[in-house]
């Protein structure tokens, strides 16, 4: 059993001075098929103290607790080691008096209660006053040591950290009775959510305010109406089914971890509180949260990609990825075939990096590391984020193997940390990122010149985000990604705006790795129809500085972590010890510099020195309105020895290149260069000379509406566009791409 999917309702029943925590009755939509078949039922275990929990309390949690105490798991000691550090002169970073509130309930050991309540009210006293940052990330869990401590401690010991909670009840609904905060602050709006409703749960039956809070109109009560921002409860959903679709949360690599586990701890335990499933849309999603943490793991396991604001550039933070995994793997159900894969990560995590130890008592509550494991590099080799509008993908699992990170990133939603940067990139390879960017918080980091990207009149992209075609092949041999950028600026309402300057930024990703490993190559298409921003006065004082600043309309922005050497070709340079080569086949005529960014006036002193090396800057040589870029990147293990060739239909319509690949069949990636019309609905032809026995065909922006065909078979075209095919022949070859 690897712990807990508790949507089966707990019922206490006193039996003179002992209470007997039944066998839970299955109740709620989730429940049918939640035990692998011919699991045996939960059997209710004796209750160690004179209360049992509400919140994170189930049958099944307290089975798989009391099988690692009575084991005398590795899990188990170092939970009650936490336990008895709290509140002596090694008490461990971060402890709010969780461990010994969960040892307490565990062991009914009075002791830990008072370890737990001394170590709670030490805190608590401290932050009395309402403090969004604190409560954010704190109610939720202080309401469940409330919940956890109540059968340890005096009634009032009791009531004294209650008022602290109410207090902050208070504060949060003084700040405005109608809309106390924004509910697209992602975070906020679901720690204080949870943290309102557990307060109420937790004191149910012994504060007549706990009901108020159960309906409060804002809070939104138990249950969704539907997906939008008017209440707390709407938002979260809102949160999970759109912006964080595919289990990438939304604000940032660095904050979306805790976040995430705040969601998860604030399902199970309403779910546990209850014995109702009142989030319906979590089970699909915490299965995507489990792929999506893995997706972002380096094949060695030694960092992960780091997007938007983060405090601790290259760090893993290996225990708060840990923690989160073991807290989602915990929560699916039964059944989900992702429990056992989940248990292989967190598993093999933990004993990695045995001396980055949790600093929270949340993971103890969901991880049975004794569970059913199977290994988590069995999961497909891509992943798919469509709410944030990220790829991650791999050529395989094993440590020195590439990982591909593609950024294409949605809509504004105003939400804390967000920025415009769209159209991102980078390749980890042989442990290390061959290509990446400067990673920190703020400041320059923000900037549009700071990510692999576009940078159109010094800024970076418009607010009319979409993706229009994802896919990639089972095997990794290919991954697919792209996505446009166009129209205003800013969001309404914004007064007497600028006038739209971008009326078209298209970007196409083709990323191709090879089977022998021996180089990966990434196929970058962009499609820029712009001209000069215009009402300068009208965009804001950072945006007009840049626009004044820029040193052309349209910059092809990489970074490099050396200087590199300019070619006729484009440019190359070694990047932990492998030989990275751009070949620009478009424009034809094109500006190329350098940029020391160590140079660079960063805002707010940010990145740090150590994150500052060099990016390329491409550029038309003329500006005009319309330009397309084609740009092809390389990172092998030695030079290669052919570069890419530009390729074009006939009628100029198509342009690509032509990709010889080490061990491959030679490869032809084509994309739409029609000016305003990037779906292609007529026939083409093109001419390439073969080196191989084929060429593997890769055509963009066709109309998936049509009926193709390439030199008479069929090309099967996918719903983004993308048709996909092995063309016999070598030496000169003309291929005809017909359409009905």
């Amino acid at each position: 059993m690897n712990a807990l999917h508790p949507s089966r309702s707990a019922r206490l029943v006193l039996l003179g001075s002992t209470v007997l925590l039944l066998a839970c009755a299955s109740k709620g939509p989730t429940t049918t098929g939640m035990l692998p078949p011919g699991a045996e039922p939960c059997s209710a275990l004796p209750s160690k103290t004179p209360r049992a929990p509400r919140l994170l309390w189930s049958c099944e949690r307290a089975n798989m607790l009391e099988k690692l105490r009575s084991t005398n798991h590795p899990q188990w000691q170092e939970l009650v080691a936490s336990a008895d550090r709290t509140g002596t002169d090694s008490q461990r970073y971060g402890d709010n008096g969780g461990f010994a509130a969960l040892v307490y309930q565990v062991t009914g050991d009075v002791s830990y209660a008072k370890r737990g309540y001394a170590a709670a009210m030490k805190e608590l006293s401290q932050h009395t006053a309402f403090d969004y940052n604190y409560t954010r990330a704190g109610w939720a869990e202080y309401a469940i040591l409330y919940d956890y401590l109540q059968g340890g401690i005096s009634e009032d010991e009791r009531k004294a950290m209650a008022a602290v909670l109410y207090g902050w009840v208070d504060a949060f609904f003084a700040l405005d009775p109608k809309t106390p905060i924004r509910t697209v602050d992602t975070d906020q709006t679901t720690g204080n959510y949870f943290g309102i409703m557990f307060t109420a749960l937790a004191t149910q039956g012994t504060d007549p305010r706990a009901e108020g809070l159960l309906t409060n109109s804002f809070v939104g009560g138990f249950d969704a109406t539907q997906a939008d921002l008017s209440t707390l409860r709407n938002a979260v959903k809102k949160y999970i089914t759109e912006w964080a679709a595919g289990g990438i949360w939304v604000e940032s690599g660095y904050y979306d971890v805790e976040t995430l586990q705040l969601v998860v701890q604030g399902v199970e335990a309403m779910r546990n509180a209850t014995g109702t499933e009142h989030f319906p849309e979590f089970d699909a999603f915490a299965e995507q949260v489990v792929r999506a943490q893995i997706a972002q793991l380096t094949p060695d396991l030694k960092t992960a990609v780091q997007w938007g604001d983060t405090e601790d550039a290259r760090d893993l933070q290996a225990w708060r990825r840990y923690q989160t995994l073991g807290m989602f793997t915990g929560s699916l159900p039964q059944t989900s075939t992702l429990r056992p894969v989940g248990t292989s990560i967190v598993n093999e995590l933990k004993e990695r990096y045995k001396n980055d130890p949790l600093y929270q008592s949340r993971y103890f509550y969901y991880f049975d590391p004794t569970a059913p494991s199977v290994d988590f590099r069995t999961l497909p080799l891509s992943h798919y984020a469509s709410g944030q509008g990220m790829v991650f993908a791999r050529d395989g699992w094993a440590p020195t193997d590439s990982l591909m990170f593609m950024h294409l990133r949605r809509p504004p939603m105003n939400v804390d940390h967000e920025n415009a940067q769209f159209g991102h990139f980078e390749l980890y390879r042989r442990g290390a990122w061959a290509i990446t960017h400067p990673v920190g918080y703020g400041g320059g980091c923000l900037e549009p010149v700071s990510v692999n990207s576009m940078v159109l009149a010094g800024l970076d992209s418009m607010i009319d985000r979409k993706v229009f075609g994802q896919s990639s092949a089972p095997d990794g041999s290919y991954v697919y990604f792209a996505g446009s950028a166009q129209g205003a600026r800013y969001s309404e309402p914004y007064y007497d705006p600028p006038t739209n300057f971008v009326t078209e930024w298209s970007r196409s990703f083709l990323y191709l790795p090879t089977s022998s490993r021996a180089a990966d190559t990434i196929v970058v298409y962009d499609r820029v129809d712009a001209v000069a921003p215009t009402k300068l006065d009208r965009y804001t004082a950072d945006d007009r500085a840049r626009i004044q600043a820029a040193p052309k309309l349209k910059q092809w922005v990489l970074h490099t972590p050396v200087a590199p050497t300019a070619l006729v070709t484009g440019a190359s340079w070694d990047s932990a010890g492998q030989k990275v080569m751009l070949t620009s086949l478009a424009p034809a005529q094109r500006d190329f510099s350098v940029v020391d960014e160590k140079t660079i006036g960063w805002p707010a002193n940010f990145p740090m020195d150590s994150e500052k090396h060099f990016y390329v800057s491409l550029s038309p040589k003329t500006d005009q309105a319309y330009d397309t870029f084609l740009n092809v990147l390389q990172v092998s293990d030695t030079t290669l020895a052919v570069l890419p060739t530009r390729v074009a239909s006939t009628d100029g319509g198509m342009e690509g290149a032509f990709v010889t690949r080490p061990g491959q069949l030679d490869t032809v990636a084509l994309f739409s260069a029609t000016r305003g019309t990037r779906l292609r609905s007529t026939g083409f032809s093109f001419s390439v000379n073969v080196t191989t026995s084929g060429i593997e065909l890769f055509v963009a922006d066709l109309d998936p509406a049509k009926k193709w065909q390439a030199g008479g078979v069929d090309l099967p075209v996918d719903g983004g566009g993308l048709a996909h095919l092995l063309v016999t022949g070598s030496g000169a070859q003309t291929v005809m791409v017909t359409a009905q």
